[in-house]
């Protein structure tokens, strides 16, 4: 079995470092930003090579692997044979050895991303699907995708590209309002639910009597601390299970009047499909501890070039924002360029 060299590089933990030098470094450090942006457009090239490698690679080693048959069948048949038990054999055991291999880097990941959690938000487990790289990428996929769609749906309806942009910037604004504010009810929420029951614990009876002590204990700092991360933690890993009922709840609360106003179809496919897609991430990024933040420039700001690529016109002064940037958290790393049109 030949190796596939490119499918094993991971290039996540680059990345990765390269933020936390930048939220660790104090001073404007020219080229480790430099770097970050090339390591950035690399990923983006990355992704294009390694698709063009894999759906080439298969048709290319099966050629190869016919020629040299062919070759050794001319020889002496009884070597292809061996040849080909000593291949099995050998194709077995790599394979034994890369599940090994794959089985501890995740446990070595994890531990590692439990240890690097504890005390700096910044450092994330590099096993977790959801951590802010991640979450960033598929942010961006979202404009690619669902935004695109959703333009050319609204567009046939408001017949104006800047109304467009603005009304779907607006939807956005308000997804990520909603899951703001109710992120921050909802682990409220939890952690008194859970700390009341174990400082102030209550007992039904058979008579269905609920009992409850006069004093209850107190919870010191440290104990504090402690449930805080712990309910974070719990939090975020099945914080997804609320994405389909929060995203109901804001289709009756915000959808249904917005249609009224721009005179838009009962229902608009894509553009629930926008939204729908577009609350799943921000929920994510909103569960991060510390949250994730987005980045919008307003009308007649100067062009921040460093977080903003251009739409269809360049310039100094923006004429309206239409993608944000993403940050690791509030004033925190880029991990996304958001997209400007220029005046």
């Amino acid at each position: 079995m030949s190796s596939k060299p490119i499918e094993n590089v991971d290039t996540d933990k680059v990345g990765d470092y390269l933020l936390y030098l930048k939220t660790n470094n104090a001073r404007t450090d020219k080229a480790l930003d430099e770097a970050i942006n090339e390591q950035k457009e690399f990923m983006e090239s990355f992704r294009r090579y390694k698709k063009f490698y894999v759906d080439h690679q298969s048709s290319y080693y099966k050629i190869k692997q016919e020629k040299e048959e062919k070759q050794l069948s001319k020889d002496s048949p009884n070597l292809v044979g061996r040849l080909r038990k000593e291949k099995e054999d050998l194709a077995f055991k790599n394979e034994s050895l890369l599940k090994q291999n794959e089985e501890l880097k995740t446990r070595l990941s994890t531990l590692a991303g439990h240890k690097m959690q504890d005390g700096n938000p910044n450092i994330t487990d590099l096993s977790d699907p959801f951590r802010p790289t991640k979450l960033a990428e598929k942010f961006r996929e979202v404009y690619d995708e669902e935004w695109t769609r959703s333009f050319e749906e609204l567009d046939v309806f408001l017949k104006d590209e800047m109304k467009v942009i603005a009304t779907l910037r607006y939807l956005m604004s308000q997804v990520e309002i909603f899951c703001t504010r109710f992120s921050e009810k909802q682990i409220k929420d939890i952690a008194r639910t859970c700390t009341d029951e174990i400082v102030n614990p209550k007992v039904v009876t058979d008579e269905n009597q609920t009992l409850r002590c006069k004093t209850p204990s107190e919870m010191s700092n440290g104990q504090k601390e402690t449930a805080k991360k712990i309910i974070h933690d719990l939090r975020k890993s099945v914080g997804v299970l609320s994405v389909r009922p929060l995203v109901q709840i804001f289709d009756g609360w915000f959808m249904c009047n917005l249609r009224k106003i721009n005179k838009l179809p009962p229902s608009s496919r894509e553009t629930d499909a926008f939204v729908a897609k577009t609350f799943e991430i921000v929920w994510l990024m909103k569960i991060q501890n510390p949250q994730m933040e987005t980045q919008w420039q307003s009308q007649d700001e100067k062009c921040d070039k460093d977080k903003f690529t251009f739409y269809t016109k360049r310039g100094d002064i923006v004429s309206q924002t239409v993608w944000p940037a993403v940050l690791l958290h509030k004033n925190g790393p880029l991990m996304s360029k958001g997209i400007l049109q220029a005046k």
